[in-house]
């Protein structure tokens, strides 16, 4: 069922592509395997002759195998990525997914998971075959690539693909283009987190567009930010939130949690570019908006809840060493603090 596949395996071990080579020779005897050291061979190989299978180690000298199926997927869309990685994990296999690959192998393989292997892939090309090369496979390959860009940074060359893809001749419905939207989210927030909400333009062609646009440029602008400074944009977005809902019954581990960040790295991180402890930021924060809501003339019960503190004897003593009187004292004479 597989035999007549073209297959390209690239890795800077020598005998681990052997080896691969010597397997996919035994068990597919009329298929084509063709060797490369690292990922500008294998890019190389692409830019003579078409290949139906990459089989790519990640960690390779000069061009590793994330760029290099980048590049592939440029010059033949069809081609099934495979990643070859030593790592035997559920997050990887997610990120093998996120990246664009078609599956993972752990290495060393054996003939059988190899087989197994091959013989999927040769199901995914034959059914892609006989459904023909529809707009939806078309548009989905574009959104693979929209994401490279955009992830890599590249604003002129992503800007320029959504006009193509936008392009009245392009064959991509506006339907299509609408749903594709939450595609391209999806590629994007694995490799860019923490992007801002879309607003949503509209439904015509070019409000679809303008939805691409807002998004492309958030994210692009968020990848330069990444690079100039890999945790200040991270928590520039943790102290917003902060700021927004110090009300709640806030920790430091929460809020490191929800940023995905280790609590004690967290901590550090936030005194460094906060200038102050969280706690110290939160509860300045909690007291600002105690000392307006008392200054409004709201009862001191209320303040407190609405300040994140459920014990108000212990609100009193922080409003009271932060401001030398009690909520009380303050709240019976507020333009004298």
């Amino acid at each position: 069922m597989a035999d007549g596949l073209r297959i390209l395996v690239a890795d800077d071990e020598t005998l681990e592509r052997n080896a691969l080579e010597f397997q996919i020779s035994s068990l597919f005897p009329d298929s084509v395997c063709v060797k490369a050291a690292n990922g500008r061979e294998a890019v190389e190989a692409f830019s003579r002759e078409s290949f139906d299978i990459a089989l790519l180690d990640i960690q390779m000298p000069g061009m590793d195998g994330l760029e290099a199926a980048g590049r592939i997927r440029e010059i033949s869309p069809r081609t099934l990525v495979v990643f070859l990685t030593a790592w035997s994990r559920f997050d990887f296999a997610q990120q093998a997914v996120r990246l664009g690959a078609f599956d993972y192998l752990v290495k060393p393989a054996d003939r059988a998971t190899l087989k197994s292997l091959i013989e999927k892939c040769s199901e995914r090309l034959s059914s892609s075959a006989s459904a023909g090369v529809g707009e939806c496979a078309d548009l989905q390959q574009q959104i693979l690539f929209l994401r490279d860009e955009i992830c890599r940074g590249e604003g002129e060359r992503a800007f320029s693909r959504l006009e193509s893809i936008f392009e009245p001749g392009s064959g991509f419905s506006d339907a299509e283009l609408s749903a594709a939207f939450k595609s391209l989210r999806y590629e994007v927030c694995g490799h860019v987190p923490f992007l801002p909400d879309t607003p949503d333009t509209g439904q015509s062609r070019p409000s679809v567009m303008e939805k691409y646009r807002i998004f492309a440029s958030d994210a692009l602008s968020a990848v330069a930010e990444d690079r100039a400074d890999k945790y200040r944009r991270v928590i520039s977005l943790a102290t917003s939130y902060v700021d927004g809902n110090f009300g709640q019954p806030l920790t430091g581990e929460k809020v490191a949690e929800r940023f995905n960040m280790h609590p004690a790295y967290f901590t550090r991180l936030f005194r460094e570019y906060n200038g102050k402890t969280f706690v110290e930021y939160l509860t300045e924060r909690r007291m600002e908006e105690a000392r307006r809501l008392l200054s409004e003339g709201e009862l001191v019960k209320r303040t407190a809840a609405a300040c994140g503190f459920s014990d108000t004897d212990y609100f009193s003593k922080v409003f009271k060493k932060a401001f030398g009187k009690s909520p009380a004292e303050f709240a019976s004479n507020p333009s004298n603090p």
